[in-house]
């Protein structure tokens, strides 16, 4: 199954965007496929270098455009909640009343890359994990100027990476328990070569 590799001229594509497939790639975008189709968040876990963005986003490219829609957002120490809501609300469009979703029906997936890197306040919180876990919990947002007025997302999928060895090492494991979690090794010689 593993897709046959077509060299292309460094003036076609830069160096750094060259992917090459591999077992352990295919097997992962395999598994990536199966929790899209139905509808489970996926979280790679790895060190820097593994592939976990590599392969998300070989993965998300490669999607069928009728079918999907994505957004890719890094997450740094700076990210805050309201980035993200407004990033995620980008996403979606009014449906019928409060409720929010795809305009074409397609399965809109946001891929957070670095998902454990938001700062940790005193209370040892990470705001945009927190309105994250609000999200994937109960399926919506409320209005940040409005805060009666309660926004139902839909036909929204989250994708996630976190390296262990940066930011804040975890993510806080209530919102953890709703993605499947892979662990991305780093490449033996075997697969470098």
């Amino acid at each position: 199954m593993i897709p046959q590799y077509k060299p292309v001229g460094l003036d076609e594509m830069p160096f750094s965007q060259i992917y090459v497939s591999t077992l352990h790639t295919t097997r992962l975008k395999y598994q990536l496929e199966l929790h899209v189709n139905r509808f489970k968040p996926v979280l790679f876990i790895g060190s820097a270098g593994t592939g976990k963005t590599a392969v998300t986003k070989d993965f998300l490219v490669g999607s069928s455009t009728e079918k999907i829609d994505y957004r890719i957002m890094n997450f740094n120490s700076f990210t805050d909640s309201v980035s993200l809501q407004l990033s995620i609300e980008s996403m979606v469009v009014k449906k019928s009343g409060k409720t929010f979703g795809s305009a074409s029906n397609k399965t809109l997936i946001y891929f957070i890359d670095d998902m454990n890197m938001p700062f940790v306040d005193k209370y040892g919180t990470q705001s945009p994990i927190a309105l994250l876990q609000y999200i994937v919990d109960y399926g919506s947002v409320f209005n940040r100027e409005m805060l009666e007025e309660r926004k139902f997302l839909q036909d929204l999928l989250f994708l996630g990476s976190l390296n262990p060895k940066s930011g804040s090492f975890t993510i806080d494991l209530r919102l953890q328990r709703h993605f499947t979690v892979f662990t991305m090794f780093t490449p033996g010689q075997d697969t470098i070569k």
